[in-house]
């Protein structure tokens, strides 16, 4: 994972943790393409999950949905404990009710905790998952 400057929203802050590509020359752009915006250099409000992974895509990663959140694993601690004991080193993205996150090894990264927090010390640690996807360089 990648640090993530200042300033940024939930979506763009998640895709340069991911990928450490430049926010205003890369992500910027082509969150704007994919989620279409009228320009490409425009700020960059509001950003949908189809628009993150179509930015993913682009940059060269696979994206995969996971389908094995069951009951009790809904939860951002219990799905970070899940993803770090069973993909450990992997990135995935995440989409929680109004909100992106970046995960890798049980931490969060997201515009809350720039350089990643433990999940269960995350401020939306009992937030509940409504999207997972492993997220891999070479798609």
């Amino acid at each position: 994972m990648h640090p993530i400057p200042p300033g940024l929203w939930c979506v763009p802050s998640a895709l340069v943790a991911i990928t450490g590509d430049d926010w205003q020359s890369v992500i910027q752009p082509a969150l704007n393409r994919h989620g279409g915006a009228s320009t490409l250099t425009g700020m960059v409000v509001e950003s949908t999950m189809r628009a993150a992974i179509a930015t993913l895509q682009e940059r060269g990663y696979k994206v995969m949905r996971c389908k094995t959140l069951g009951p009790g694993r809904r939860r951002l601690d219990k799905v970070a404990a899940w993803a770090a004991a069973k993909f450990p080193g992997e990135s995935f993205l995440i989409g929680a009710v109004e909100h992106a996150m970046a995960m890798c090894d049980g931490r969060i990264y997201d515009s809350w905790t720039p350089h990643g927090a433990p999940a269960a010390e995350h401020a939306w640690s009992t937030a509940s998952v409504l999207e997972l996807y492993l997220v891999r360089k070479g798609g």
